[in-house]
């Protein structure tokens, strides 16, 4: 069950089993999920395929394409204290455990490559050891934590970027890869991040790799670090992508889950 946590409760799981079930069988006549991930995951547990729609999470493209746009990346790194033809990776998200931050910071210390640095944008009950394994990596100064940062503010941490890395052993969802895509960067997620199934397309918008392999998310950091080229090209595909996942289209998927509706009534 792709969804559920890897460490999940017993009873919640014979729960879901029956329940689920329950009310989107013979209660809900059509269900409305974000992601393929979503639709896989209803499905296992015995809710009927007709009955379930992907209407994609989307966000504000226009207002985060319009800041992205007016951004000057040069500024931005010269208050990150980072070269402008310097490679750069960043994380944004809570620093908990199930977000699997220290995976990034392990793997980033294990390319090991030269003129590159990560960024850790957020906060969380892990700040203090995600510092401390940095110091103990030696790569301090390859790290900028920049804290809680404003979602108005998040597209330019986006553009000023080379790669996000979303690295999560559980999410539902993963709303950063959308945001990131928007901005024309490539994106990296483990095989726990839902949105990774209808949006990371392997080669092409980015890549994905099984969830805590840090020897794994290294290797891709390896390959895409020095290749200049590839990180361009991806970064077009995942304009591309994610410009169709429109609110509009959002709109349609649900009006023709609304028409299935009232067909069967």
């Amino acid at each position: 069950m792709y969804l559920d946590p890897i460490k999940k409760s017993l009873w919640k799981s014979i729960l879901k089993k029956y329940i689920f079930p329950l009310l989107y069988n013979k209660i809900a006549n059509a269900v409305l999920v974000p992601s393929t991930a979503s639709k896989n995951f209803l499905e296992s547990l015995g809710v009927h395929k007709e009955r379930i729609y992907i209407s994609p999470y989307t966000v504000d493209y226009q207002l985060i394409s319009k800041i992205a746009g007016n951004t000057n990346c040069e500024n931005i790194r010269n208050a990150w204290q980072i070269p402008m033809n310097a490679k750069v990776v960043v994380f944004c998200g809570k620093f908990i455990p199930r977000k699997r931050p220290e995976d990034l910071i392990r793997a980033f210390a294990k390319a090991n490559i030269e003129n590159s640095y990560l960024i850790m944008v957020g906060d969380g009950p892990l700040a203090e050891d995600l510092n401390g394994k940095v110091r103990e990596l030696g790569i301090e100064d390859q790290v900028r934590f920049l804290g809680f940062v404003k979602y108005s503010k998040l597209p330019e941490v986006y553009v000023s970027s080379d790669i996000l890395v979303h690295p999560a052993e559980w999410e539902p969802y993963g709303l950063p890869v959308n945001e990131a895509m928007v901005c024309g960067i490539p994106v990296i997620v483990s095989d726990r991040v839902g949105a990774g199934i209808d949006l990371v397309k392997e080669g092409v918008t980015g890549y994905r790799y099984p969830v805590r392999d840090t020897d794994a998310l290294a290797n891709i950091l390896k390959n895409i670090l020095t290749d200049g080229l590839l990180i361009k090209k991806l970064g077009k595909a995942a304009s591309e992508l994610i410009a169709k996942r429109s609110p509009k289209y959002n709109a349609e998927v649900t009006e023709k889950a609304i028409e299935y509706v009232l067909s069967k009534r």
